[in-house]
């Protein structure tokens, strides 16, 4: 943000905070406005995103489902929620004093920002996992991948949660929810390592993969037993059915395990089980928003006086900073006095 330090004016604010431990915030500061129009504008996109994924019933009169355009569309809107957040990360937050970040609600400290970006990119990438699960063309090695990035995104959202200043109730109702989306992360992620596992020609190789499907399976349980406990949590929500990869993981899991134990119990029994699960592969997020951008600072915050609301005159200003004159003009005759006088013709005497 450019000209950063010559924003030192602000209107004073006083909110009062839900989930901060702090009650209330009262400042004024710029650096507080564009944070807090930057967080607005990224939790509108995740409303807006969650409209899309929400079921609606279909002009035939089947069952509500979520069409594969809404989807494409929620991941925009969660790109550019995350896009609005990293912009308060690098250019608004950096260049914010001390003093004021000390006094800075939870939902838009540095940890909190950082979570809720990585949520957005972490819901992003399940629709992906998604998409890759309903196309039969999407190797394993695809699927492996988006599965991997699935878990490295809610696992720094985990470490970023637990350094927010959030209060108690709401700390512990958040946690919840990432523990629940962190376990059905590792559920596929696991479960498609251990297929590609199980392809593998190594010593040991069908031991390593009976342990990641087992984990999957493991994992699957703790997040439908996460997602019970979520719910009932205060403030109680409605506990969402399984969809999407998900659904289909927590239908196939159970069936691949008992099928590829028994065959490992025949074809490899002589194989030793590891002692501890195989380690998830790492890769970079394939995921990544669009910069955005901050517009230019208004000539506004340079001036102290000379500006009110007209219409604009000026191409290169906004009508509300179209500079008027403020020179003082001798009152000349009026409009009504310069016109000429009206005179009466035949036709508008007949028309009477």
């Amino acid at each position: 943000m450019t000209k950063g330090e010559k924003l030192t004016s602000g209107l004073f604010f006083e909110w009062t905070n839900v989930e901060d431990e702090n009650k209330e915030t009262s400042m004024g500061s710029v650096y507080y406005e564009l944070l807090s129009v930057l967080h607005l504008l990224g939790v509108l996109a995740l409303q807006e995103a969650n409209t899309c994924l929400t079921p609606r019933p279909p002009a035939e009169g089947y069952s509500p489902k979520v069409t594969e355009d809404s989807k494409r569309n929620a991941i925009e809107l969660l790109l550019k929620a995350a896009s609005y957040l990293e912009c308060a990360l690098r250019a608004v937050l950096p260049n914010t004093p001390e003093d004021v970040k000390e006094k800075l609600p939870a939902a838009l400290t540095e940890s909190m920002l950082r979570a809720i970006e990585n949520q957005a990119l972490g819901h992003g990438i399940e629709l992906q996992l998604g998409f890759a699960v309903d196309n039969v063309k999407a190797s394993l090695a695809v699927k492996r991948r988006i599965a991997c990035e699935h878990v490295k995104v809610w696992e720094e959202v985990s470490e970023k949660l637990v350094c927010a200043p959030l209060a108690d109730g709401r700390r512990e109702k958040y946690l919840l929810f990432v523990n629940w989306k962190l376990s059905e992360a590792k559920v596929g992620a696991y479960y498609f390592h251990g297929l590609i596992l199980d392809e593998g020609y190594e010593d040991n190789m069908h031991a390593q993969a009976i342990t990641c499907l087992r984990a999957a399976e493991t994992f699957l349980k703790e997040s439908q037993r996460i997602k019970v406990e979520f719910g009932n949590a205060e403030p109680m929500t409605k506990v969402p059915p399984s969809w999407g990869a998900i659904k289909y993981l927590s239908e196939k899991i159970p069936r691949d395990v008992l099928v590829r134990a028994r065959l490992f119990k025949e074809k490899y029994h002589k194989e030793i089980l590891p002692v501890a699960t195989p380690q998830l592969p790492v890769f970079q997020l394939a995921l990544k928003a669009d910069q955005y951008n901050l517009p230019p600072i208004d000539p506004a915050w340079e001036k102290e006086t000379g500006y009110e609301g007209r219409y604009n005159l000026d191409s290169d200003l906004p009508a509300f900073l179209v500079k008027r004159d403020l020179s003082r003009k001798e009152n000349g005759p009026s409009e009504l006095r310069r016109a000429q006088p009206i005179l009466a013709t035949p036709a508008m005497v007949q028309a009477r």
